[in-house]
């Protein structure tokens, strides 16, 4: 699969801005690999295209010290507009992190929206890492799902050490 974008993209004064025409190719996801090039939870069967679209997307975003906000809203022909949110920290004490909240604009009551959060907690040599997905229902209610994992860093050992 592949795509291609063109527009804009710039920054005044303390804030960000891109604007981008967008086509994207049949099971094409733009932001599949994160910075890492590893990949994001994702299905291909239920939320890849599965033919070509073309669109809009618009966003916005600013960052203070160790804080980032950033906002994007994008638009493909016969598709139902999105809405993305997120809320970004570094070393805030021991912790990283990352929240992400994302809504479709439909006249279909049943989709609504769903947060994803990332957290990366430093205790000396290990690092935990919590995802956190709460995924909202037409009838106010929700469905969490979470996972924790732990990852042994040589480097952080060597410097928890000292």
């Amino acid at each position: 699969p592949s795509g291609y974008s063109a527009g804009l993209r710039g920054d005044i004064s303390v804030v960000d801005y891109r604007l981008e025409y967008r086509h994207l190719g049949k099971l094409f996801v733009p932001g599949y690999f994160n910075a890492g090039y590893e990949a994001t939870g994702f299905d291909f069967n239920t939320e890849a295209p599965q033919e070509e679209v073309n669109g809009l997307l618009v966003g916005l975003g600013t960052s203070f010290d160790l804080i980032r906000l950033s906002a994007s809203y994008e638009s493909y022909k016969d598709q139902d507009p999105l809405l993305s949110a997120a809320l970004g920290w570094k070393d805030l004490g021991p912790i990283t992190g990352v929240i992400n909240y994302s809504r479709p604009f439909s006249s279909d009551n049943d989709k609504k929206g769903m947060m994803d959060a990332n957290i990366l907690y430093h205790q000396g040599p290990i690092d935990y890492l919590i995802n956190y997905k709460r995924f909202y229902q037409a009838d106010g209610s929700y469905d969490d799902a979470y996972s924790v994992g732990a990852q042994f860093s040589l480097d952080n050992y060597f410097s928890w050490l000292q």
